[in-house]
């Protein structure tokens, strides 16, 4: 099988053939080539652009339309055109695709779309026939490339001394033809019409010291492809696409404590979310006010912590990025509590708790209860009689429902819970 690949120029000769021109999947044929013609090119034709003008180096691919194979290339010059020679296609059919092979600089060259003829994809392009050395003519209509512009810098606003790149992703999951072009913090991305997802990345290389890596960033402020807010680029482009990046990484959602405020009751700390999940480590500091108490994910406030709020501060690490985030402070820490209790369901969508809270520093233990089904309050706080409540809840849901009995503490003692499960009926 011989294939040739040519680039063409001005002043090439045409022969008349079989013609097939294409914009977008339209074609139209015309006649054969006569007899005594001079032997041709088996498939040729024009790309054209922007007001039908010749479009300088798209290159187009032909490919075996049977089993796909890759048969040759021909690359277009200042005349728009390109040919094959000796393609040797079964059945002498092939699918043809091209790109714009030419260099894309800020200054504002035009770009054109990179597809198949006749589909974006290429078990849908156009077969084409073609007849050996018959001068079989496919004119390509190429679409011009929209622009997406703005700015990718670091959060001061400077420029990135070293490398960049961006992430384009279509709506369909796949990641498109795009050429990119950039000036100072400006940047401009020539790509199909359509949705995108885009994200910026790179790093600094300063005179001295280490290189300085850059978290990616998705359009709006996201750290992910999946969070990103979609581009809408039709053809007069969009702009306004501004990141601005760092090495620090930040907690999206905060850190935070869970459990009661009470001396010799452990605390745990969770790291909260953070830009970077993947392989990031986490360390941790309690903190009364600014004395730091403890470390760990876990801390058990001691008598000195009494009547002190403690927080926790999270550092995270992830290869040569990092950041802290702290958490809101606790309540002040009092002596423990415990609640006691037990609770029924009653006939008519009811439910009954009896509670008893207790503890060694109070006797008996003064204050409020109040009822929740999962995080909603069910029923207003009832204030402990010699440290019990009797407490009946109305109107509640059929079925299984958790429910909890929270006291909500005093100046001497920290809150506590009783959690039960009832089946209302």
């Amino acid at each position: 099988m011989k294939s040739v690949m040519s680039r063409s120029a001005l002043g090439r000769r045409v022969i008349p053939g079989t013609v097939l021109a294409l914009a977008g999947a339209a074609l139209s044929l015309g006649v054969a080539a006569p007899a005594n013609a001079l032997a041709g090119h088996d498939l040729e034709g024009t790309v054209t652009g922007v007001g039908g003008a010749p479009v300088n180096d798209v290159c187009v691919d032909a490919y075996d339309a049977a089993d796909g194979s890759y048969l040759g290339e021909s690359c277009t010059g200042v005349d728009g055109a390109y040919s094959f020679d000796g393609l040797g296609a079964t059945a002498n059919q092939v699918k043809l695709f091209y790109y714009d092979d030419s260099s894309f600089s800020y200054a504002g060259d035009t770009q054109y779309v990179s597809t198949w003829v006749g589909s974006k994809f290429k078990p849908n392009a156009t077969v084409l026939t073609y007849t050996p050395a018959g001068d079989t003519v496919v004119n390509i209509s190429a679409t011009p490339d929209a622009i997406i512009s703005g700015t990718l810098a670091a959060a001061d606003g400077h420029a990135l001394t070293g490398s960049y790149w961006f992430d384009v992703v279509d709506s369909d999951g796949y990641w498109p033809n795009y050429s990119i072009a950039r000036d100072g913090i400006n940047f401009k991305i020539a790509v199909e019409p359509g949705t995108y997802r885009v994200g910026g990345y790179g790093y600094d290389n300063p005179a001295t010291g280490d290189d300085i890596n850059y978290l990616e960033k998705w359009w709006v402020d996201s750290d992910s492809m999946f969070t990103a807010t979609p581009v809408t680029v039709t053809a007069a482009g969009v702009g306004g696409i501004n990141f601005r990046l760092t090495d620090q990484l930040a907690a999206r959602q905060a850190p935070s404590i869970s459990g009661f405020a009470a001396v010799g009751r452990p605390l745990v700390a969770s790291p909260g979310t953070w830009a970077r999940s993947a392989g990031t480590e986490f360390s941790y500091q309690w903190k009364r006010g600014t004395t730091v108490v403890g470390t760990g994910a876990m801390y058990t406030p001691t008598a000195a912590d009494f009547g002190q709020r403690l927080n926790v501060v999270v550092r995270a690490v992830n290869g040569t990025n990092a950041g802290e985030a702290a958490s809101a402070a606790t309540d002040p820490v009092r002596w423990p509590s415990d609640a006691r209790g037990r609770a029924k369901a009653l006939a008519g969508h009811k439910a009954r708790f009896a509670v008893k809270i207790v503890s060694a520093k109070q006797s008996p233990v003064r204050g409020k209860v109040v009822v929740l089904r999962g995080t909603k309050v069910v029923h207003k706080a009832v204030k402990l009689v010699k440290g019990k409540a009797v407490i009946i809840v109305k109107g509640q849901p059929k079925g299984k429902q958790t429910y909890t009995v929270l006291y909500k503490g005093n100046s001497l003692l920290a809150k506590s819970a009783k959690n039960f499960t009832v089946r209302i009926h």
